[in-house]
């Protein structure tokens, strides 16, 4: 679903300045001038910040209108899901989780130089970094995707539908396994494989599921989820190219 909010997103941006232009060119027709607002649609690119939050706006609909319908079937299976006021004692999971996660990602490097003798860049991450650094639009979906998008959409699905819907007849732990595998397949899927990007998604679900697990409430790991990718977004926008 993310992928289709993506593309919707992209079609949005290139869709924006075509119809602006048709619409400058037939007023300044109409007008028999070029007037100053008829210029300024002239000019609108993809990387205008009109065409920017026109598509953000867009993605933002579709993700809503998402979020409403996944909303709705967690609630069947798991009634108390709600976003509720921030509770201390459950809020620290936030915070323990980052950490849990960070040491999830030191593991990973260390038995990857073990095995490979190097590090490698998992190819989300290349594709990220990418889009990151190829012009303001790309970048402001690249945000908006890794920051909002994928903390609410990922978290309702692996968390709220997997682990309400499937494998609550088997242990908790085996439960939480289930989430992170499929967390960490959909994070590799399409791409050429790399056994240590499997390993880190994997475990970074699990960190996730956890959380979800000790709370009871979909709106920790999201945060959890959200700080993830919000601090690993500033070190992609830090680097030069």
């Amino acid at each position: 679903m993310d992928a289709i909010i993506q593309n919707v997103g992209i079609l949005t941006a290139q869709g924006v300045p075509y119809l602006l232009h048709k619409f400058a060119g037939w007023m300044a027709f109409k007008v028999g001038s070029s007037t100053p607002f008829v210029m300024y649609f002239s000019h609108i690119r993809p990387d205008s910040w009109l065409t920017i939050v026109l598509m953000l706006l867009v993605m933002s609909g579709l993700l809503y209108g998402t979020m409403r319908v996944m909303w709705r079937g967690i609630k069947l299976q798991a009634p108390d899901t709600g976003w509720y006021h921030l509770e201390a004692t459950r809020s620290w999971w936030i915070l323990k989780g980052y950490g849990l996660n960070l040491l999830g990602g030191m593991l990973v490097v260390i038995l990857e130089r073990l095995v490979q003798h190097h590090q490698t860049t998992a190819a989300n991450q290349q594709q990220l970094e990418q889009m990151a650094h190829s012009g303001l639009m790309l970048q402001s979906m690249t945000i908006f995707m890794a920051v909002i998008l994928a903390p609410l959409l990922e978290e309702a699905i692996f968390r709220g539908v997997v682990m309400n819907y499937f494998g609550q007849q088997t242990r908790w732990h085996l439960n939480l396994w289930l989430s992170a595998l499929l967390f960490g397949c959909f994070h590799v899927f399409l791409q050429t494989f790399q056994w240590t990007a499997l390993l880190q998604y994997t475990l970074t679900g699990l960190v996730f599921a956890y959380v979800y697990h000790r709370t009871r409430q979909l709106q920790y790991s999201m945060l959890l989820h959200c700080l993830n990718n919000s601090i690993a977004m500033l070190v992609i926008l830090s680097q030069t190219k």
